[in-house]
């Protein structure tokens, strides 16, 4: 059996301290002050708080996506800061650390634009479509008038628009 030390394999295992840094620039202020941390924790909380109460907390808590929420609020919090927090996880993982950290929210984003509707009832998102709609039946148009006056090249007109006969 060959036993081989973390040394052999290139890890050090001595404690690195980062040393700390001081904001450099106006935007970098809410990185450095805990005004995000706390906002974030309390609307968190506040879920939390509601989605416990309408049923069994284990069951609830047995969810990937809320066991997974749960450890993400306590690492915001314990690390207080959310410069620590980022620095923290771009030294575990290099290379996924950006994605890894900005899923949940952009996750949490797409449920609220998509899930929870309004006073009438109407979701963010059926509110933006009409918008978004009609700013790419503008676009089609210039794609189109850009077709015509290039005379009939093809060039940035969407293949698909042939096969549906246009």
């Amino acid at each position: 059996m060959l036993v081989r030390t973390a040394e052999d394999l290139g890890v050090s295992l001595d404690d690195d301290r980062v040393e700390q840094k001081k904001p450099m620039r106006p935007g970098d202020f809410l990185e450095f002050s805990p005004i995000l941390t706390i906002l974030i924790v309390v609307l968190a909380l506040g879920w939390l708080w509601q989605t416990f109460q309408s049923g069994n907390p284990l069951i609830t808590l047995s969810g990937l996506n809320t066991y997974n929420f749960v450890f993400l609020i306590l690492g915001i919090l314990l690390h207080w800061r959310p410069r620590s927090l980022l620095e923290a996880f771009s030294k575990a993982m290099p290379s996924v650390s950006g994605v890894l950290l900005q899923f949940p929210f952009y996750a949490g984003i797409a449920q609220m634009l998509t899930k929870v509707p309004n006073s009438k009832g109407i979701t963010l998102s059926d509110t933006i479509a009409p918008l978004v709609r009609g700013c790419l039946r503008q676009f089609d148009r210039f794609l189109a008038s850009s077709r015509n006056l290039f005379g009939g090249a093809r060039i940035l007109y969407p293949v698909g628009r042939r096969q549906m006969g246009h």
